[in-house]
């Protein structure tokens, strides 16, 4: 795909923890070491999520019974927040470990295309002409969802349009997903969330 910008909607780091833990029992200023303060506090999904927030870094901190998510929504490249730091100081403040973990990253991106992208998506992935015998009618559009496996990594990846089918914006998630005992060291950790988005944005040049 030829592309003429990119946009980062948000990045993340989500970590399945090895017990549960209680939001009820965390206290914000203990995360004022961890992101800088003033720190803002909220719920969501029905109070079922604490969410901690840092107006000044952009970053988010979200408390579930077994999950914890470290979400940038500063729109920088991976590496220029310290959010695998940030994980990695929550676990320990959270006295838990991770049983696995994902790293996640959500773009839109602009195409240089005529067609908008739902139809740029249908006409690489879908075999539209046998399918529209089927359904009796012409397919518009086309999102996809592949799932597939690197080595202990399993990658979720979705293609999809960006608001109304004549945009031409195109939405990309993905998904990197490994079962883990811990947290790898700060420095690996880091230096995996980087590669996997370069790896992305050149996935998505390529098609």
């Amino acid at each position: 795909m030829k592309l003429k910008d990119r946009e980062i909607m948000f990045t993340s780091i989500a970590m399945v923890l090895d017990k549960p833990v209680s939001k009820d029992s965390v206290f914000v200023e203990e995360f004022s070491e961890i992101i800088p303060v003033p720190l803002n506090v909220g719920d969501a999904a029905g109070g079922r999520i604490r969410i901690i927030s840092s107006p000044r870094s952009q970053i988010d901190i979200m408390l579930e019974q077994n999950r914890v998510q470290l979400r940038d929504n500063s729109g920088l490249e991976p590496g220029e927040k310290p959010l695998s730091r940030v994980a990695i100081d929550t676990l320990a403040k959270l006295k838990r470990e991770c049983r696995a973990f994902g790293l996640n990253y959500d773009l839109v991106f602009s195409l240089e295309s005529r067609k908008p992208p739902g139809e740029v998506i249908r006409d690489k992935f879908l075999n539209a002409k046998t399918l529209r015998t089927k359904i009796i009618s012409p397919v518009l559009a086309t999102a996809v969802r592949l799932r597939y496996l690197k080595h202990t990594k399993t990658y979720n990846l979705i293609l999809e349009p960006h608001g109304d089918l004549a945009s031409d914006k195109l939405h990309v998630h993905l998904n990197v997903h490994q079962d883990a005992r811990s947290l790898p060291p700060h420095d690996t950790l880091a230096e995996s969330f980087k590669t996997s988005y370069g790896d992305l944005v050149r996935l998505v040049e390529s098609l």
